[in-house]
Parts: C-alpha cells; structure tokens; sequence
C-alpha cells in the first residue's frame, strides 16, 4: 500500500529535518565513544582539567588548608586528595598524611598505613607498603639522628632504608613532624595549588552520557535517542512506500 502524495511529502521533509538535526549529536556520539575506548591511549584519565567555571559547574571550589607540615626545607599541605609538597602540585599519595619530613635529599611523606618518598622537586621515588612496615597504623612520623622514626601504638620504630627497623626504648628522644598555623602570605601562595580539577576522561563521559548537565542531560539524551528511533522508522516507512508506489 503506498502512501498518500501529501503524507509522503510531510514524513520526507520531517525526516530531513530531523536527520540535520540529528547529525551534530551522532557524531559528537562517534566520536566522544570513540575517545573514551581508546582512552588510554589519549591519555584522559592522567589529563586533568581545572577551568574554573566547569568546576564551579561540578560543584567544586578551592580550598586551601589552614595548617601545613612545615621544617626547614619543607612546605607539605593536604586537602582531600590534593597533596601540595613545598609548590609542587605530587601527582601520587593517597589517604590521609599524618606526617611529613626531610631525611638528606628526600621527603617521607605517611599515611596511616603506607610511606610515599619523594625527591624535592616532588617527584616519586618509591613507596613503602603496609607489608614492610613494622606494624600499623602509623600514628605519628619523624626524625632520630638523621633517620626515619615511626610510632605505632605504643611502639616506635626507626630505620636507615625504609626496610629493616629497630624498636626503639620509650624514653627515646624523637623529632616528631606535627602541623602549624600557615601565614597569609603562604596560604595565598599554595592556593592556585589547590585549584579542584576532574580527569578529561570523566568530563567526556559525563557529556557523553548527557549527565553533565544533571538530570536534565539524561532526559536530552534519552529524547535524542527517541528521535533516532523515529528516524528509523520514517526511513523505513519511506523507503517501502516509494518502493511499493513504484510497484
């Protein structure tokens, strides 16, 4: 059964209007699927992007601590998880730090139950995990004769390499690392450090999902998708009706 002259004309001028319509969104589709299967290889989940408006979008703000560990030769702060090593933004370290200091050339940063070490220039070294520690958690971290001291509990613990320990006696004179009150100056130095930011690979997937723009997005996308299935079918209706007027 074909289709009436005026029907036919109205469903083809509809479905050219909803294909150009169409056509931006499937290929932003195309290709924003096609970046995050390959994401490794654009590098989008080590990309990390910080403008201020998207992040104000996400609901992100900065913000800046008010006690840092500081010694001689180290500025070391945290907020979540931004760790800020003396104007070094440190790419690695999770958790929260209970300590920070300096040993020769290197920085020992530590968590609860980990030890990140650092260069000055805040790139990684190396990393102590709970296995080769003496035992958790580790409450406090510090200094003895130019060697790294931990306390665990009652016990405290010292070492030259990060991996034989010794326990020390009780009374054992420590310098132990412990946070203080920053200046104005330095607050407003480190801040631009602790800019909020979201990995590229997140942001894509959030646009490509629709859900960027919250609830709203994922109702767009799911009425894009409806118009995608009408075209479909206008595609197919048009295609037999021709075919079967010609008949």
């Amino acid at each position: 059964m074909s289709l009436a002259p005026f029907t036919s004309r109205l469903l083809r001028r509809w479905h050219k209007c909803l294909g150009l319509s169409s056509a931006i969104f499937l290929a932003f589709m195309a290709l924003s699927g096609f970046m995050l299967n390959h994401g490794n290889s654009f590098n989008l989940d080590s990309t990390d992007i910080s403008t201020p408006w998207l992040m104000s979008w996400y609901g992100l703000e900065p913000v800046t601590p008010d006690q840092c560990f500081q010694e001689e030769g180290l500025l070391f702060c945290s907020q979540g998880d931004i760790w800020v090593l003396t104007g070094h933004r440190l790419k690695s370290g999770h958790g929260e730090p209970i300590g920070a200091i300096r040993v020769a050339e290197q920085i020992w940063i530590a968590t609860a139950d980990e030890i990140y070490v650092y260069d000055l220039s805040g790139q990684p070294i190396d990393k102590i995990e709970r296995s080769f520690l003496p035992s958790l958690p580790i409450r406090r971290l510090g200094t003895r004769n130019g060697a790294l001291a931990v306390n665990v509990g009652s016990s405290t613990y010292v070492t030259g390499d990060g991996l034989s320990w010794e326990r020390l006696p009780d009374n054992a004179k420590i310098n132990w690392s412990k946070l203080s009150t920053l200046v104005p100056e330095q607050k407003r130095k480190i801040a631009p450090l602790f800019a909020p930011s979201l990995p590229l690979q997140r942001i894509i997937a959030d646009v490509h999902s629709g859900r960027i723009l919250g609830r709203f997005g994922v109702y767009l996308i799911d009425i894009l998708g409806g118009i995608l299935i009408l075209l479909s079918c206008s595609g197919l209706w048009l295609y037999f009706g021709t075919k079967n007027k010609k008949n």
